[in-house]
């Protein structure tokens, strides 16, 4: 286990054993490779304990809730017990791309102290959505885009230091 990475990427995990494993195995595959990976069982009464038994040679710890208390309060554990100087959300049900951390932490590191949060474009894949409907984020937010959709949600492309979660408060677990 890293003692100090520089990403801690939480996925929480609620009856999704089987298909949490992409979203772990994207991390796995990621080019940059200094993280460690905190799943939040979020009081599953699947076979995720046992599923997670095969990531032995992944930087992984699992936190795990008595009973499900919701998405928010799951990322709030891991930020919680993360470790590194940025944390990364990735949903249990999505993965991400192989330089999806790389570009990321470099966009992150070019800002400076401008940049304490960054949000990636993602593709939509469901027989809802046109193949290959992607969604980019405006590149400046404002307030009306950090209160609706899923552009720059904690889902899966949101990354930011560590350290604002401390200054802005946790999540709303309401």
């Amino acid at each position: 286990m890293l003692s100090n990475p520089t990403v801690s990427a939480i996925i929480p995990v609620y009856n999704r054993a089987r298909r949490s494993r992409d979203a772990i195995e994207s991390v796995r595959a990621q080019t940059y490779q200094d993280f460690e990976l905190i799943i939040v069982d979020d009081g599953s009464n699947d076979d995720l304990a046992a599923s997670l038994l095969s990531y032995d040679d992944l930087p992984l710890r699992v936190i795990t809730h008595d009973e499900n208390k919701g998405p928010a309060a799951a990322r709030n554990s891991g930020i919680a017990a993360a470790k590194g100087y940025y944390v990364a959300f990735l949903d249990s049900d999505d993965y991400w791309l192989p330089e999806k951390l790389e570009r990321q932490i470099e966009f992150m590191r070019l800002g400076g102290e401008r940049h304490r949060v960054s949000c990636t474009g993602y593709e939509i894949i469901t027989p809802y959505h046109s193949e290959g409907e992607i969604r980019l984020a405006a590149p400046v937010l404002s307030d009306r885009s950090l209160l609706q959709g899923c552009r720059i949600s904690p889902g899966s492309t949101l990354m930011a230091e560590r350290s604002l979660f401390r200054d802005v408060g946790p999540m709303n677990e309401t």
